[in-house]
């Protein structure tokens, strides 16, 4: 597992931000949830995508919820990596950088607010991997 995870490490991703979740608590997340090839897998708060890169490299499909359009669309939140070896090549960045980086599906992404997911009442994924705001790092303004 630490070869895969080396591939994927912070320190190399194309793009952060403030609450980036560790690679090897994603991939961890990833196992525990069962994900597997052609899974339909959920984040609700995507932030910046980093829990999305572990079920992406097991061949899921992804989808994310983010209600900051901040986040969605590259402004001021998240940031290109400057020690990345990944080249912008005239890329805005934001959350598709890093799975374009790692030849990845991008995913599906929703401007939603997770309280209020009409449709995750029906059975449309097989899992939900999320890291939930705290309020600490990152706050959503009105």
């Amino acid at each position: 597992m630490k070869s895969v995870n080396a591939k994927y490490e912070l320190k190399d991703r194309a793009y952060l931000g403030p609450t980036s979740c560790d690679n090897d608590l994603a991939f961890l997340m990833a196992n525990i949830s069962g994900v597997k090839k052609d899974d339909f897998v959920l984040d609700p708060f995507l932030g910046t995508g980093g829990l999305l890169i572990p079920p992406s490299h097991f061949g899921a499909h992804c989808y994310g919820g983010e209600i900051d359009a901040r986040v969605l669309h590259g402004y001021g939140v998240g940031r290109f990596n400057q020690k990345s070896k990944f080249k912008l090549n005239g890329d805005k960045p934001n959350i598709y950088l890093n799975f374009k980086q790692y030849g990845f599906e991008t995913p599906e992404i929703f401007r939603m607010d997770a309280s209020n997911m009409r449709f995750a009442r029906g059975e449309y994924f097989d899992t939900i991997v999320c890291d939930p705001p705290y309020g600490w790092r990152a706050t959503v303004r009105s």
